[in-house]
């Protein structure tokens, strides 16, 4: 379990670029969640969201957001993320909602597709040299990945 944490290599343009895309992505998930976990299970409500969800929305964007950010248990992060992101552009269709906002106040899902799309990165490609991940699960034979 713990190889599937350790992080893999990559040159430190790469690593650097994901760390950026992480911490932005990260942060405003974990900004964005705060509120939805001051109110577990009231927050989606008249969404038509399923009351069962909204606590593992709330989670996933104000807990694992943040780990997202640090780099920390990254693959769930990166997974809870993107699920709940996936899960955000799909009412959004649902709903007739554009991709993208032609006027102001507009409903669109722009954000929620390019969350999951960095969620999705990360999940794939690791959490980059720039993280908690790389320093806590360190190979432990010192060797390469």
């Amino acid at each position: 379990m713990a190889r599937f944490l350790v992080p893999r290599s990559h040159p430190a343009s790469v690593s650097f670029g994901i760390f950026l895309a992480r911490v932005v992505t990260g942060a405003a998930l974990g900004i964005h969640g705060l509120p939805k976990l001051q109110n577990l299970t009231t927050w989606g409500e008249g969404m038509g969201f399923p009351a069962a969800l909204l606590p593992v929305g709330a989670i996933a964007e104000g807990v694992f957001g943040w780990l997202l950010a640090i780099g920390f248990l990254s693959p769930f992060a990166a997974l809870m993320c993107a699920g709940v992101m996936a899960g955000a552009v799909w009412f959004h269709v649902g709903q007739g909602h554009a991709f993208a906002a032609t006027a102001p106040n507009q409903a669109a899902f722009e954000l929620a597709a390019v969350y999951c799309s960095v969620s999705l990165l990360v999940l794939f490609a690791g959490p980059g040299s720039l993280s908690v991940d790389k320093f806590v699960f360190k190979p432990r034979d010192g060797g390469g990945q």
